[in-house]
């Protein structure tokens, strides 16, 4: 019994030590198969050349700079012509003072002797430009430009003056202003003793002068405007003074050729507050 026994068990030992070997396989097996502790992922490496540059974050003053919107405000330096910020500025006149006065057109007269320059410029929200078709030669008095103007000697004021009615014998002008015909009653007073001393009247029922131009009695008169020169029509400081039609000197009134002189009409508009600026252009 005990032989056989021990037969049988030594028969059964080449399988138990398989069986055993299976199973201590499967262990480790499964010991491999397990997943192990979690490991952080490698970063993946970027595409980009190592030359580029990396991202930098804006500024306030870049953010501020990319948001700021360019201002619409008008220059405070407005340009203007510089032929007329001269001519201004040796008048003792500014800017301000041609907006004070609402003025958007401004006729100037240069004089030499007794011939000018003669220019027309306009406004248009405080910037002035000149309209070069309207520029031409012209006349002033026989003895030229004054500041100190008198009855009857022979110069044409100088100063910055308003642009009153225009006049005409015949043919009414085109023009924007205030007009009035010539007729044969029309008389401009220049006798300084005069209660209608530098006015204009019409007939000689109330006549208390000894000097006054009877207007239609000048054809250079056929066209015209009023310079507004002494409106408070004081004793002997000069009166009748013209912008009229004319190929000479004058007896102290602005003279141009009749096709300017209507040109001029033409483009003159009374609610724009037109004036005129003489000036002695002639150097010392």
């Amino acid at each position: 019994m005990p032989g056989r026994y021990l037969r049988k068990k030594q028969r059964n030992l080449p399988l138990i030590a398989i069986l055993s070997a299976l199973a201590a396989v499967g262990v480790f097996s499964v010991i491999l198969l397990s997943p192990g502790p979690e490991t952080p992922e490698a970063p993946v490496l970027s595409a980009q050349p190592v030359t580029q540059a990396p991202e930098t974050t804006q500024t306030e003053a870049e953010t501020e700079a990319e948001t700021t919107v360019p201002s619409t405000e008008p220059s405070e330096t407005v340009p203007q012509p510089a032929r007329l910020t001269e001519l201004l500025d040796k008048s003792g006149i500014s800017y301000e003072e041609l907006e004070q006065k609402n003025c958007t057109q401004l006729i100037t007269v240069v004089s030499h002797d007794t011939s000018a320059q003669l220019r027309f410029y306009s406004s248009r929200e405080g910037v002035w430009e000149e309209i070069p078709q309207l520029y031409c030669l012209g006349y002033v008095g026989r003895n030229g430009v004054t500041a100190d103007k008198r009855e009857g000697d022979g110069r044409t004021p100088g100063g910055l003056f308003g642009i009153g009615s225009a006049f005409y014998i015949s043919d009414a002008p085109e023009t924007k202003l205030d007009v009035f015909q010539i007729t044969g009653d029309t008389y401009w007073v220049d006798d300084p003793e005069s209660v209608f001393y530098n006015q204009k009247v019409e007939g000689i029922q109330n006549q208390d002068w000894n000097s006054a131009e009877h207007m239609i009695s000048y054809d250079e008169y056929r066209y015209g405007f009023v310079v507004e020169y002494n409106p408070g029509c004081e004793k002997n400081l000069g009166s009748a003074i013209f912008f009229h039609v004319g190929k000479g000197y004058t007896a102290g009134c602005v003279a141009a050729g009749e096709d300017m002189l209507l040109g001029y009409l033409k483009e003159l508009d009374k609610e724009k507050n037109p004036h005129i600026l003489i000036v002695n252009g002639k150097t010392s």
